[in-house]
């Protein structure tokens, strides 16, 4: 008789329970944020490995370039490393820098498809249904309600 179940691979069990981990230990700011002014803020991820997906491993960043220091910048936490939660990720560790402050910021990112859906968000309060990464678009949607009246911007910088 046949067995239908792949066993699982002790290595990826490991793996995936290290990629979860990461989300234990939050995150590490490099700076503090100022209680006021206008700041760009840069965001970046990148993810490596897409030859085989179950390996991707992603990462993220942010520089104040008004500052002309960088804010954060760590592993992408969870076991589903893409591109887009990195880049999302990046927005999520700006927005809660600045929590609490009366900083204007102006968001730029090379990925358009973050800065089109955080714009939305940030215009009607809604995350669309379609959305994908659910869990971290709310999260900025509660970030930007917390920024009511503040000056927001995002900016799409070509790249690559």
């Amino acid at each position: 008789m046949y067995q239908l179940l792949v066993p699982r691979l002790q290595c990826l069990v490991h793996w995936r329970h290290q990629l979860s981990a990461l989300e234990e230990d939050g995150i590490i700011f490099l700076v503090s944020p100022p209680k006021q002014g206008y700041h760009h803020l840069f965001l970046d991820g990148s993810c490596c490995n897409h030859r085989h997906p179950s390996l991707n491993l992603a990462a993220w960043g942010v520089v104040n370039a008004t500052l002309g220091q960088p804010v954060a910048a760590a592993p992408l936490a969870g076991i589903t490393q893409t591109i887009d939660r990195a880049e999302l990720m990046s927005l999520v560790a700006g927005l809660q820098w600045a929590d609490g402050t009366e900083l204007g910021l102006c968001f730029w990112s090379d990925s358009q498809s973050t800065v089109h859906m955080a714009e939305y968000i940030w215009q009607f309060d809604v995350v669309p249904a379609h959305a994908e990464n659910q869990d971290l678009w709310t999260l900025v949607q509660m970030l930007l309600r917390d920024r009511a009246g503040l000056p927001t911007d995002f900016r799409w910088i070509p790249s690559h």
